[in-house]
Protein backbone atom coordinates (compact mmCIF):
# COMPACT_ATOMS: atom_id res chain seq x y z
CA UNK A 1 0.00 0.00 0.00
CA UNK A 2 2.73 2.22 1.23
CA UNK A 3 4.53 1.78 -2.56
CA UNK A 4 0.93 2.36 -4.41
CA UNK A 5 0.85 5.56 -2.17
CA UNK A 6 4.35 6.81 -2.55
CA UNK A 7 3.98 6.37 -6.40
CA UNK A 8 0.93 8.26 -6.62
CA UNK A 9 2.69 10.87 -4.93
CA UNK A 10 5.28 11.14 -7.18
CA UNK A 11 2.96 11.11 -9.97
CA UNK A 12 1.11 14.15 -8.86
CA UNK A 13 4.65 16.02 -8.07
CA UNK A 14 5.70 15.40 -12.07
CA UNK A 15 1.98 16.34 -13.06
CA UNK A 16 2.52 19.89 -10.50
CA UNK A 17 6.19 20.17 -11.99
CA UNK A 18 5.18 19.79 -15.53
CA UNK A 19 2.02 22.21 -15.04
CA UNK A 20 3.98 24.39 -13.58
CA UNK A 21 7.17 24.41 -16.72
CA UNK A 22 4.04 24.91 -18.84
CA UNK A 23 2.70 27.31 -17.56
CA UNK A 24 3.06 31.09 -18.71
CA UNK A 25 4.25 33.96 -16.93
CA UNK A 26 2.11 36.88 -15.96
CA UNK A 27 4.44 38.53 -17.62
CA UNK A 28 3.83 37.92 -21.18
CA UNK A 29 -0.12 38.36 -20.21
CA UNK A 30 0.80 41.84 -19.58
CA UNK A 31 3.12 42.27 -22.91
CA UNK A 32 0.46 40.96 -24.51
CA UNK A 33 -2.26 43.53 -23.58
CA UNK A 34 -0.10 46.51 -23.55
CA UNK A 35 0.84 45.45 -27.08
CA UNK A 36 -3.02 45.69 -27.88
CA UNK A 37 -4.16 48.21 -26.23
CA UNK A 38 -0.58 50.50 -27.70
CA UNK A 39 -1.34 49.87 -31.73
CA UNK A 40 -5.02 50.48 -30.91
CA UNK A 41 -4.61 53.91 -29.99
CA UNK A 42 -1.64 54.43 -32.84
CA UNK A 43 1.44 54.18 -30.85
CA UNK A 44 4.28 51.61 -32.60
CA UNK A 45 6.60 52.73 -30.37
CA UNK A 46 5.98 49.61 -28.02
CA UNK A 47 6.29 47.53 -30.85
CA UNK A 48 9.56 48.74 -31.81
CA UNK A 49 11.16 49.11 -28.58
CA UNK A 50 10.37 45.42 -27.55
CA UNK A 51 11.63 43.51 -30.96
CA UNK A 52 14.52 41.62 -30.27
CA UNK A 53 16.47 42.64 -33.55
CA UNK A 54 19.31 40.98 -32.83
CA UNK A 55 17.33 37.11 -32.85
CA UNK A 56 15.65 38.16 -36.25
CA UNK A 57 18.53 39.41 -37.71
CA UNK A 58 20.40 35.96 -37.14
CA UNK A 59 16.58 34.41 -38.30
CA UNK A 60 17.62 36.10 -41.16
CA UNK A 61 20.81 35.35 -42.16
CA UNK A 62 20.15 32.05 -41.88
CA UNK A 63 17.15 32.12 -44.04
CA UNK A 64 19.29 34.24 -46.97
CA UNK A 65 22.20 31.11 -46.73
CA UNK A 66 24.40 33.52 -48.86
CA UNK A 67 28.24 35.32 -47.71
CA UNK A 68 27.50 38.88 -46.99
CA UNK A 69 30.65 41.37 -46.75
CA UNK A 70 30.96 44.22 -44.30
CA UNK A 71 29.17 46.29 -46.41
CA UNK A 72 26.42 44.18 -46.82
CA UNK A 73 25.99 42.88 -42.86
CA UNK A 74 25.99 46.80 -42.50
CA UNK A 75 22.99 46.94 -44.92
CA UNK A 76 21.27 44.24 -43.39
CA UNK A 77 21.43 45.33 -39.82
CA UNK A 78 20.18 48.66 -40.99
CA UNK A 79 17.71 46.88 -42.94
CA UNK A 80 16.70 45.39 -39.58
CA UNK A 81 16.57 48.23 -37.62
CA UNK A 82 13.96 50.16 -39.97
CA UNK A 83 11.66 47.35 -40.70
CA UNK A 84 11.37 47.05 -36.70
CA UNK A 85 10.86 50.58 -36.39
CA UNK A 86 7.93 50.91 -39.70
CA UNK A 87 6.36 47.49 -39.28
CA UNK A 88 3.85 48.57 -36.96
CA UNK A 89 3.99 52.21 -38.44
CA UNK A 90 2.52 50.85 -41.51
CA UNK A 91 0.17 47.95 -39.92
CA UNK A 92 -1.10 50.78 -37.76
CA UNK A 93 -1.82 53.22 -41.22
CA UNK A 94 -3.34 50.11 -42.99
CA UNK A 95 -5.68 49.57 -40.20
CA UNK A 96 -7.13 53.37 -40.53
CA UNK A 97 -9.71 54.57 -37.87
CA UNK A 98 -11.54 51.30 -38.49
CA UNK A 99 -9.06 48.37 -38.11
CA UNK A 100 -8.67 46.55 -35.48
CA UNK A 101 -5.33 44.94 -33.34
CA UNK A 102 -6.66 42.41 -31.01
CA UNK A 103 -5.15 39.27 -29.15
CA UNK A 104 -7.41 36.05 -29.37
CA UNK A 105 -5.06 33.34 -27.79
CA UNK A 106 -1.54 33.04 -25.72
CA UNK A 107 -0.26 29.62 -25.30
CA UNK A 108 2.76 27.36 -26.26
CA UNK A 109 2.91 25.23 -29.28
CA UNK A 110 4.54 21.47 -29.51
CA UNK A 111 7.91 23.30 -29.82
CA UNK A 112 7.49 25.00 -26.40
CA UNK A 113 7.49 28.54 -27.74
CA UNK A 114 4.90 31.47 -26.09
CA UNK A 115 2.99 31.94 -29.37
CA UNK A 116 0.58 35.51 -29.24
CA UNK A 117 -2.34 34.98 -31.88
CA UNK A 118 -3.61 38.31 -33.20
CA UNK A 119 -6.39 39.14 -34.95
CA UNK A 120 -6.11 42.19 -37.46
CA UNK A 121 -9.43 43.84 -39.35
CA UNK A 122 -9.06 46.05 -41.95
CA UNK A 123 -10.95 48.70 -43.16
CA UNK A 124 -13.69 47.09 -45.82
CA UNK A 125 -13.44 43.94 -43.97
CA UNK A 126 -9.81 43.14 -44.60
CA UNK A 127 -8.50 40.50 -42.65
CA UNK A 128 -5.09 38.82 -41.02
CA UNK A 129 -3.61 37.18 -38.36
CA UNK A 130 -0.23 37.64 -36.73
CA UNK A 131 1.04 34.53 -34.60
CA UNK A 132 3.67 36.29 -32.77
CA UNK A 133 6.94 34.14 -31.61
CA UNK A 134 7.69 35.70 -27.90
CA UNK A 135 10.71 35.01 -26.19
CA UNK A 136 12.96 36.61 -23.38
CA UNK A 137 15.81 39.31 -23.41
CA UNK A 138 17.22 40.84 -20.01
CA UNK A 139 14.72 39.30 -18.47
CA UNK A 140 11.40 41.35 -20.74
CA UNK A 141 9.46 39.71 -23.10
CA UNK A 142 10.24 40.51 -26.76
CA UNK A 143 8.87 39.79 -30.32
CA UNK A 144 11.02 37.12 -32.15
CA UNK A 145 9.58 36.44 -34.96
CA UNK A 146 5.93 36.92 -36.48
CA UNK A 147 4.09 34.36 -38.93
CA UNK A 148 2.25 35.81 -41.08
CA UNK A 149 -1.52 34.39 -42.08
CA UNK A 150 -1.83 36.52 -45.17
CA UNK A 151 1.62 35.36 -46.69
CA UNK A 152 1.54 31.43 -44.82
CA UNK A 153 5.28 32.19 -43.99
CA UNK A 154 7.21 34.04 -41.45
CA UNK A 155 8.30 37.53 -41.40
CA UNK A 156 11.81 36.61 -41.16
CA UNK A 157 11.51 34.68 -44.15
CA UNK A 158 9.67 37.55 -46.23
CA UNK A 159 12.07 39.62 -45.63
CA UNK A 160 14.65 37.44 -46.28
CA UNK A 161 13.72 37.21 -49.67
CA UNK A 162 13.49 40.81 -50.25
CA UNK A 163 16.95 41.50 -49.15
CA UNK A 164 18.47 38.73 -51.54
CA UNK A 165 16.64 41.10 -54.38
CA UNK A 166 18.76 43.91 -53.47
CA UNK A 167 22.13 41.41 -53.92
CA UNK A 168 21.20 40.77 -57.63
CA UNK A 169 21.18 44.45 -59.52
CA UNK A 170 18.69 42.47 -62.32
CA UNK A 171 16.27 41.54 -60.07
CA UNK A 172 16.41 44.90 -57.88
CA UNK A 173 15.57 46.48 -61.47
CA UNK A 174 12.66 44.06 -62.11
CA UNK A 175 11.27 44.64 -58.46
CA UNK A 176 11.44 48.06 -58.87
CA UNK A 177 9.62 47.93 -62.26
CA UNK A 178 7.10 45.86 -60.69
CA UNK A 179 6.78 48.72 -57.92
CA UNK A 180 5.74 51.69 -60.60
CA UNK A 181 3.29 48.53 -61.57
CA UNK A 182 1.76 48.33 -58.53
CA UNK A 183 1.34 52.29 -58.08
CA UNK A 184 -0.23 52.52 -60.55
CA UNK A 185 -2.54 50.16 -59.45
CA UNK A 186 -3.40 51.84 -56.38
CA UNK A 187 -3.44 55.19 -58.13
CA UNK A 188 -6.26 53.63 -60.29
CA UNK A 189 -4.80 53.29 -63.40
CA UNK A 190 -5.55 49.49 -63.72
CA UNK A 191 -4.30 48.86 -67.37
CA UNK A 192 -1.00 50.49 -67.26
CA UNK A 193 -0.92 48.53 -64.33
CA UNK A 194 -1.83 45.80 -65.37
CA UNK A 195 0.01 46.07 -68.93
CA UNK A 196 2.87 47.20 -66.84
CA UNK A 197 3.13 43.70 -65.11
CA UNK A 198 2.35 42.19 -67.99
CA UNK A 199 6.09 43.36 -69.35
CA UNK A 200 7.82 41.78 -66.46
CA UNK A 201 9.55 38.26 -67.21
CA UNK A 202 6.97 35.12 -66.50
CA UNK A 203 8.99 34.11 -63.12
CA UNK A 204 9.03 37.58 -61.84
CA UNK A 205 5.22 37.79 -62.42
CA UNK A 206 4.45 34.35 -60.60
CA UNK A 207 6.32 35.01 -57.57
CA UNK A 208 4.09 35.02 -54.69
CA UNK A 209 5.50 38.09 -53.10
CA UNK A 210 4.58 39.72 -56.39
CA UNK A 211 1.37 38.36 -56.93
CA UNK A 212 0.32 38.91 -53.16
CA UNK A 213 0.97 42.85 -53.22
CA UNK A 214 -0.34 43.01 -56.75
CA UNK A 215 -3.66 41.63 -54.64
CA UNK A 216 -3.14 44.05 -52.03
CA UNK A 217 -3.44 46.99 -54.68
CA UNK A 218 -6.55 45.81 -56.00
CA UNK A 219 -7.92 45.34 -52.66
CA UNK A 220 -8.26 48.91 -52.48
CA UNK A 221 -9.97 49.57 -55.84
CA UNK A 222 -13.55 49.67 -56.31
CA UNK A 223 -15.62 49.13 -59.22
CA UNK A 224 -16.34 46.29 -61.94
CA UNK A 225 -13.09 46.38 -63.60
CA UNK A 226 -11.53 46.30 -60.37
CA UNK A 227 -13.34 43.28 -59.08
CA UNK A 228 -12.90 41.21 -62.30
CA UNK A 229 -9.21 41.93 -62.29
CA UNK A 230 -8.97 41.41 -58.62
CA UNK A 231 -10.59 37.92 -59.11
CA UNK A 232 -8.47 36.89 -62.26
CA UNK A 233 -5.32 37.53 -59.91
CA UNK A 234 -6.69 35.47 -57.19
CA UNK A 235 -7.49 32.47 -59.56
CA UNK A 236 -3.64 33.01 -61.11
CA UNK A 237 -2.55 32.68 -57.50
CA UNK A 238 -4.88 30.05 -56.30
CA UNK A 239 -3.23 27.87 -59.45
CA UNK A 240 0.09 28.74 -59.05
CA UNK A 241 0.26 28.17 -55.28
CA UNK A 242 -2.64 25.34 -54.77
CA UNK A 243 -1.53 23.82 -51.41
CA UNK A 244 0.25 27.20 -49.98
CA UNK A 245 -0.79 27.82 -46.25
CA UNK A 246 -1.49 31.28 -47.66
CA UNK A 247 -4.80 30.42 -49.56
CA UNK A 248 -6.60 30.05 -46.16
CA UNK A 249 -6.99 33.52 -45.70
CA UNK A 250 -6.65 34.49 -49.34
CA UNK A 251 -9.67 31.81 -50.37
CA UNK A 252 -12.36 33.53 -48.49
CA UNK A 253 -12.42 35.88 -51.14
CA UNK A 254 -11.38 33.46 -54.42
CA UNK A 255 -15.00 31.65 -53.25
CA UNK A 256 -16.92 33.97 -52.61
CA UNK A 257 -16.13 35.60 -55.88
CA UNK A 258 -16.49 32.65 -57.79
CA UNK A 259 -19.98 31.78 -56.38
CA UNK A 260 -18.75 28.77 -54.91
CA UNK A 261 -20.40 28.99 -51.34
CA UNK A 262 -20.47 25.51 -49.89
CA UNK A 263 -16.51 25.61 -50.48
CA UNK A 264 -16.10 28.84 -48.84
CA UNK A 265 -17.73 27.87 -46.00
CA UNK A 266 -16.14 24.92 -45.59
CA UNK A 267 -12.71 26.79 -46.11
CA UNK A 268 -13.72 29.35 -43.34
CA UNK A 269 -15.07 26.52 -40.86
CA UNK A 270 -11.35 24.50 -41.21
CA UNK A 271 -9.54 28.03 -40.89
CA UNK A 272 -11.33 28.95 -37.83
CA UNK A 273 -10.25 25.47 -36.23
CA UNK A 274 -6.81 26.87 -36.76
CA UNK A 275 -7.34 30.03 -35.40
CA UNK A 276 -8.84 28.73 -32.05
CA UNK A 277 -12.53 29.00 -33.21
CA UNK A 278 -11.76 33.05 -33.38
CA UNK A 279 -15.47 33.92 -33.62
CA UNK A 280 -14.71 36.96 -36.14
CA UNK A 281 -14.91 34.68 -38.90
CA UNK A 282 -18.64 33.93 -38.42
CA UNK A 283 -18.56 37.44 -39.98
CA UNK A 284 -17.64 35.95 -43.19
CA UNK A 285 -19.73 32.92 -43.04
CA UNK A 286 -22.89 35.39 -42.65
CA UNK A 287 -21.28 37.73 -45.86
CA UNK A 288 -22.32 34.03 -48.14
CA UNK A 289 -25.17 33.01 -45.88
CA UNK A 290 -26.36 36.87 -47.46
CA UNK A 291 -25.22 36.33 -50.67
CA UNK A 292 -27.47 32.99 -51.03
CA UNK A 293 -30.86 35.11 -49.02
CA UNK A 294 -30.02 33.38 -45.66
CA UNK A 295 -30.86 36.18 -44.14
CA UNK A 296 -32.31 33.89 -40.90
CA UNK A 297 -28.75 32.56 -40.45
CA UNK A 298 -26.95 35.86 -40.93
CA UNK A 299 -29.16 37.19 -38.63
CA UNK A 300 -28.41 34.11 -35.85
CA UNK A 301 -24.84 34.19 -36.69
CA UNK A 302 -24.25 38.34 -35.73
CA UNK A 303 -26.61 37.74 -32.96
CA UNK A 304 -23.59 35.50 -31.39
CA UNK A 305 -20.99 37.13 -32.37
CA UNK A 306 -22.44 40.33 -31.30
CA UNK A 307 -23.02 39.28 -27.70
CA UNK A 308 -19.48 37.95 -27.43
CA UNK A 309 -18.31 41.10 -28.94
CA UNK A 310 -20.39 44.37 -29.16
CA UNK A 311 -17.63 46.48 -30.78
CA UNK A 312 -17.46 44.76 -34.14
CA UNK A 313 -19.19 47.52 -36.45
CA UNK A 314 -19.81 45.52 -39.00
CA UNK A 315 -21.76 42.68 -37.30
CA UNK A 316 -24.02 45.47 -36.69
CA UNK A 317 -24.18 46.49 -40.27
CA UNK A 318 -24.44 43.09 -41.15
CA UNK A 319 -27.02 42.39 -38.94
CA UNK A 320 -28.84 45.67 -39.49
CA UNK A 321 -29.36 44.86 -43.77
CA UNK A 322 -30.83 41.58 -42.71
CA UNK A 323 -33.89 43.02 -40.46
CA UNK A 324 -34.28 45.27 -43.43
CA UNK A 325 -34.34 42.30 -45.58
CA UNK A 326 -36.83 40.01 -43.76
CA UNK A 327 -38.95 43.70 -42.83
CA UNK A 328 -38.35 43.24 -39.32
CA UNK A 329 -38.17 46.91 -38.35
CA UNK A 330 -38.27 46.51 -34.41
CA UNK A 331 -35.48 44.68 -34.21
CA UNK A 332 -33.42 46.13 -37.05
CA UNK A 333 -34.32 49.65 -34.96
CA UNK A 334 -33.31 48.14 -31.83
CA UNK A 335 -29.53 47.09 -32.86
CA UNK A 336 -29.24 50.92 -34.89
CA UNK A 337 -29.91 52.23 -31.56
CA UNK A 338 -27.09 49.79 -29.54
CA UNK A 339 -24.46 50.63 -32.65
CA UNK A 340 -25.20 54.08 -32.51
CA UNK A 341 -25.08 54.13 -28.76
CA UNK A 342 -21.63 52.74 -28.82
CA UNK A 343 -20.14 54.83 -31.17
CA UNK A 344 -21.74 58.05 -30.09
CA UNK A 345 -23.36 58.66 -33.75
CA UNK A 346 -26.82 59.48 -34.47
CA UNK A 347 -29.41 57.17 -35.84
CA UNK A 348 -30.72 59.65 -38.21
CA UNK A 349 -27.36 59.90 -39.96
CA UNK A 350 -26.90 56.04 -40.39
CA UNK A 351 -30.14 55.29 -42.03
CA UNK A 352 -30.16 57.38 -45.65
CA UNK A 353 -33.34 57.15 -47.51
CA UNK A 354 -31.49 55.58 -50.49
CA UNK A 355 -30.83 52.57 -48.63
CA UNK A 356 -34.04 52.29 -45.92
CA UNK A 357 -36.46 53.91 -47.39
CA UNK A 358 -39.14 51.13 -46.51
CA UNK A 359 -37.79 51.12 -42.83
CA UNK A 360 -37.87 54.72 -42.46
CA UNK A 361 -41.77 54.61 -43.38
CA UNK A 362 -42.05 52.21 -40.76
CA UNK A 363 -44.40 52.18 -37.90
CA UNK A 364 -41.16 51.26 -35.85
CA UNK A 365 -39.16 54.37 -37.22
CA UNK A 366 -41.49 57.16 -36.77
CA UNK A 367 -42.93 56.07 -33.36
CA UNK A 368 -39.20 56.20 -32.11
CA UNK A 369 -38.48 59.72 -33.72
CA UNK A 370 -42.40 60.64 -31.60
CA UNK A 371 -40.06 59.81 -28.25
CA UNK A 372 -37.28 61.46 -29.05
CA UNK A 373 -39.55 64.55 -30.31
CA UNK A 374 -41.11 64.15 -26.76
CA UNK A 375 -37.46 64.13 -24.81
CA UNK A 376 -36.49 67.41 -26.28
Amino acid sequence: MRKIILSISLLLITFCLTAQEKKIPQKYYDFVAKLDSSINVGDATFWANNSNKKFFLNRMKTNINHPLNDSQEKELTEGVNYLVKMTPKKLITNMGNDGFFENIDLSRNEKGQIRALFRVTFPQGGLNYQDMWLGELNNKVVINDIYVYSLGEEYSKIMSRMFLLQLDKKRTEQFMAFNRAKMLIKKGNLKEGKKAYQQLPTSVQNKKTILFNFLQALMGQDGEEANEMYLEFLTKYTRIYPNDPSLALIQIDYFFLKKEYAKGLANINQLQKKLKGDIYLDFYKAIIHSAKGENELVIKLMQDLISKNKYINMAYSTIIDAYYATKNYKKLLQYLIEFCEINSLNPEDIVTPEEFKDFLASKAWKDYQAKQKQKD
